[in-house]
């Protein structure tokens, strides 16, 4: 008898419980990522500007800024918007060379093509492994870093939000994006 973390918290009957798998089809989105850069340096944040998910765009934030301090070629696209817009513009002021804001967006697939290295939560870290891209979970509360292979299995049980993943530092997560390398990068998309 399977019991999921919903019908658990929620004390629902399993005969009246229906998992709906998600929606994203991945045959239709999986693509060949064979040209990575020898540096990466196109980064995407992909998230609603939400209270709830604060944390986790400040993490990815700070981990593109101490990543661009390193390779200045490095360029960041946030996808998003949301009643904490202007509180996360205020934390882009130093860096505002580097980024370009689309706000919302529905061409999210085309946009995540484009961009070497995802980082986020939830839905768009799978619509980065869909497309062959560096993921990274940047966590509710604190870093929980790249998926890999060897982590990618207990990253889905929580839909890639990372709460059952070990925390990371930041600088844990720029020293593997330094060390990757296309073999690397291969297993892990």
């Amino acid at each position: 008898m399977l019991f999921w973390k919903n019908q658990l918290k929620y004390n629902v009957d399993e005969k009246k419980y229906i998992i709906v798998n998600n929606s994203l089809k991945f045959d239709e989105k999986i693509m060949k990522n064979e040209k990575y850069p020898n540096a990466l340096k196109n980064f995407l944040i992909l998230s609603r500007f939400a209270p709830e998910k604060r944390i986790s765009i400040i993490n990815a934030i700070e981990l593109f800024k101490r990543y661009s301090d390193l390779n200045k070629d490095a360029k960041l696209t946030i996808v998003g918007d949301g009643e904490d817009k202007g509180f996360i513009l205020d934390k882009l002021k130093d860096i505002e060379d580097k980024i370009c804001i689309l706000g919302a967006r529905n061409d999210v697939v085309d946009i995540i093509k484009e961009n070497d290295v995802i980082i986020g939560l939830d839905r768009c870290i799978l619509e980065a492994i869909a497309l062959k891209k560096i993921a990274i979970i940047s966590g509710y509360k604190k870093m929980k870093g790249m998926v890999t292979p060897d982590n990618i299995e207990i990253a889905t049980k929580e839909n890639f939000s990372g709460e059952n993943l070990n925390d990371v530092t930041i600088d844990d997560v720029i020293k593997a994006l330094q060390n990757i390398n296309i073999d690397d990068i291969q297993k892990f998309t």
